[in-house]
């Protein structure tokens, strides 16, 4: 069962009754003790104006900003998972927190995490909402692989990556690529954080890169390289670096047996 800004609540689905059989409340219970709560360590005062807030999600878009940005600016939040004494698999296992960098010109750029489930979408929009309610606009750059692309029409040969975009509907400035078509969706907190913006009537717009693999070089962010030229904001490399890669395309190529 969906609720609002991406989270989602999944039910028991076991049809087993008797004494051996865990209850509704059972599982609920133990949902609970192994839940991962999101916590903010910052020491930075809120901007009152911020030109750009900028979210980044998914390893081609981080690729992105790790090879074209010319700096990620200072970290100034840090957002980290919690759990609960229970939680031993979360003490062991080295999760990367997402931060929030302030760059120069009012510009704020968060990279979330790659351990964020599509549970968490909800409270981790609440998270960075104080930072987003300054912002003149927020841009969401997200990716997904090809596969899950619906096409509306006939292609005879349909590109290897391509974006499309969606947009909150008092986003005053040019959405710089198409608009998503239906019966496509977005999910996690991409959709968190745009449905969070349209709520609280916060400009935004979200873009989706749709690629093959997500192998961080030339040909792969070629579409965010385009975007950022026309955006009002100096933030690209002259020749960007892509000698430090994030994601090897052998790592995630195809969905098919999956």
């Amino acid at each position: 069962m969906a609720t609002f800004f991406g989270e989602v609540v999944e039910r028991s689905s076991r049809a087993f009754w008797g004494d051996e059989s865990d209850s509704e409340d059972d599982v609920h219970s133990e949902s609970h003790k192994n839940y991962r709560n999101l916590e903010v360590s910052s020491s930075a005062i809120i901007p009152s104006t911020i030109k750009l807030f900028l979210v980044v999600h998914g390893p081609l878009t981080e690729g992105f900003i790790e090879a074209c940005f010319v700096d990620k600016g200072v970290p100034i939040v840090e957002i980290k998972e919690t759990g609960t004494e229970d939680n031993e698999q979360l003490r062991r296992r080295k999760i990367k927190s997402s931060v929030i960098y302030h760059l120069a010109s009012d510009i704020l750029l968060c990279i979330c995490s790659p351990h964020l489930d599509i549970a968490q979408s909800f409270d981790f929009t609440e998270k960075i909402s104080p930072w987003m309610k300054n912002a003149e606009q927020v841009i969401i750059l997200t990716c997904s692989h090809i596969s899950g692309y619906h096409i509306t029409r006939y292609q005879n040969d349909p590109p290897d990556i391509f974006m499309k975009a969606l947009r909150t509907n008092n986003f005053i400035y040019p959405v710089l690529s198409d608009r998503l078509e239906q019966p496509n969706t977005v999910k996690g907190i991409p959709a968190a954080v745009l449905t969070w913006c349209q709520t609280f009537k916060i400009p935004a717009v979200l873009y989706i890169c749709y690629a093959r693999n997500y192998e961080v070089d030339s040909d792969s962010v070629k579409l965010f390289v385009h975007l950022f030229s026309k955006l009002p904001f100096k933030l690209l490399k002259e020749k960007p670096n892509f000698t430090n890669k994030l994601c090897g395309g052998s790592e995630i190529s195809s969905t098919l047996y999956l």
